[in-house]
């Protein structure tokens, strides 16, 4: 039962499983400079990273409202909240 035991794996945080770069059977690599075997993160709120370009950032109203659309998929709409500028 304690070999069983030692054998599962046990995620740090509550969340979901994003990618998994190990499989069943798999030994993780001694390099721990390589990817991470799973990446895990929070899905109920994501965070979008926008460039603006330098001749269009007289535009840029942080108080604006603003939407985001998948590329080339105009039926769905995503509101945006501004968070900060960086």
């Amino acid at each position: 039962k304690t070999e069983i035991d030692r054998s599962i794996v046990r995620a740090p945080i509550s969340g979901t499983i994003l990618q998994i770069n190990i499989h069943e059977g798999e030994f993780p690599s001694i390099d721990t400079s390589k990817a991470p075997l799973m990446i895990l993160g929070n899905v109920d709120e994501l965070h979008l990273s926008v460039s603006i370009n330098q001749l269009d950032i007289s535009n840029f109203v942080p108080e604006a409202p603003a939407v985001a659309f998948t590329q080339g998929d105009r039926h769905y709409e995503y509101p945006l909240e501004f968070i900060r500028v960086e």
